[in-house]
């Protein structure tokens, strides 16, 4: 698993969540959101500009996503049941 992957970074917010330890998760979730304020405010001061790997832009207009050929084949692989990203990234 990488470590910016979903699973990681949420992991365990959702498991206070399903212990019902609320105010763990929302001490988590705060925690794990001023961290991604800060590398966003770090991107900014070296003038990096932040691409999504996997889609071209958040959402479409319409709301669906539009992925980039990397996201187009994990989305393959998924349908396939092969979850690795090797050879991907």
């Amino acid at each position: 698993m990488l470590p910016n992957e979903s699973l990681r970074l949420w992991g365990e917010v959702t498991k206070a969540i399903l212990a019902k330890q609320y105010s763990k998760a929302t001490a988590l979730k705060q925690e794990l959101e001023e961290q991604q304020r800060e590398k966003a405010r770090e991107r900014d001061r070296k003038g990096e500009v932040w691409k999504p790997v996997f889609f071209e832009q958040a959402t479409h207009p319409a709301g669906k996503p539009t992925l980039t050929e990397k996201g187009r084949e994990v989305l393959r692989r998924a349908q396939r049941g092969e979850w690795s990203l090797e050879g991907v990234l």
